[in-house]
């Protein structure tokens, strides 16, 4: 399987608790956000992304290896 292409998405919501994972994954969403923390979103962006590198990286770099060996 290729990865075509990857997609980061990001609930903002009045009622929605910044960081939460399990709130994420019930809402089908990488991240959310309240807005109370909107001040500071780019911090919550960071440390968001580097959650979601750090659990899908090994995933990100078997597909990238199959794809390289079905290649040659």
């Amino acid at each position: 399987m290729e990865r075509r292409r990857t997609i980061f998405y990001v609930l903002l919501g009045r009622e929605l608790h910044t960081l939460y994972d399990l709130e994420a994954l019930s809402l089908s969403a990488n991240l959310t956000v309240g807005y109370k923390h909107l001040e500071c979103i780019c911090e919550v962006l960071d440390v968001g992304l580097q959650q979601y590198e750090k659990l899908f990286q090994p995933l990100f770099a078997e597909i990238d290896r199959n794809a390289q060996a079905s290649l040659l």
